[in-house]
């Protein structure tokens, strides 16, 4: 009787957690899930909060951690990135490829020596603002090794390119 009811707890366990949808538990933990060139990732856990004059959002695992900035926490689309000319691309470059100094950027930072990403090129559009923000992300990711040895010309087809990441995020509010 004993092995019969804990094949019973067994099986109900799993179908709670195998039909609990993806969608609620990232609405009450937060998440960022994207495709970076053919690799999904999905990051729960996602918080954000106005810095100085920047809105992040971020979030992390033991596989990495992911940081969105953005001028503003209001629904709206915001473009990411160095721009679309090639003044924008030359002076991104001279200034040192100081990305943190971009207004509106997405960085993936994968943990163990994994390349780093940031988009430099593409929209973030924030669908709903209050004490959770959504919204969804597209762009030209390119890994920082690839800035370091880049002309403004190549790096501005790089960025009018086409789009090598998508994802979506749902933050809480700190």
């Amino acid at each position: 009787m004993k092995k019969l009811f804990l094949a019973l707890v067994l099986v109900a366990t799993s179908f709670m957690f195998w039909s609990c949808e993806d969608d609620t538990v990232d609405s009450l933990t937060g998440s960022v899930k994207f495709n970076l060139k053919g690799t999904a990732y999905n990051y729960t856990g996602a918080v954000s909060k106005n810095v100085g004059s920047k809105f992040i959002i971020t979030t992390g695992s033991a596989q990495g951690a992911v940081a969105i900035s953005l001028e503003n926490s209001t629904a709206g689309t915001y473009k990411l990135g160095i721009g679309n000319s090639l003044t924008d691309a030359a002076t991104f470059i001279s200034s040192g490829l100081n990305y943190e100094a971009l207004t509106n950027t997405i960085l993936f930072y994968p943990f163990k020596g994994g390349e780093k990403y940031m988009i430099l090129g593409g929209t973030c559009t924030i669908t709903s603002s209050g004490n959770q923000v959504k919204g969804t992300f597209s762009g030209v990711a390119v890994s920082l090794s690839e800035l370091s040895n880049i002309d403004a010309s190549a790096l501005l087809s790089i960025v009018t390119g086409s789009s090598n990441v998508t994802g979506e995020f749902i933050a809480y509010k700190l």
